[in-house]
């Protein structure tokens, strides 16, 4: 799903509360990222690269992130801390999941 065609459904009101709040921090982790993405999957991809692996969890996030560098990769660790929030949120399901479950959303 393309980041345009989010931010259009966001805005349509399609997602439930709970749905459109994770939603938000999603883009807001796209937004922060220094490479700009034009889909969901490109996001993921971006990760995995950074990361280097191919189930993007919790986990992953938080150890991975604590090594970038502050001076060098702040806005990576700003986007990483964002999506971290949204895990939470999501009850700790992986990036994966969560992009997986949003492009097959089903209209509430």
């Amino acid at each position: 799903m393309s980041i345009e065609e989010l931010h259009v459904r966001l805005e349509g009101n399609v997602f439930t509360n709970d749905d459109a709040i994770k939603v938000k921090l999603l883009l807001e982790a796209i937004n922060d990222w220094p490479d700009p993405a034009d889909t969901l999957n490109e996001y993921l991809e971006k990760l995995q690269i950074e990361f280097g692996c191919n189930d993007i969890t919790y986990n992953v996030i938080d150890k991975l992130s604590s090594k970038l560098n502050p001076a060098t990769h702040a806005w990576k660790m700003e986007s990483c801390g964002t999506v971290r929030l949204m895990m939470q949120q999501s009850n700790y399901k992986s990036l994966n999941e969560i992009i997986s479950y949003l492009e097959n959303y089903k209209v509430h």
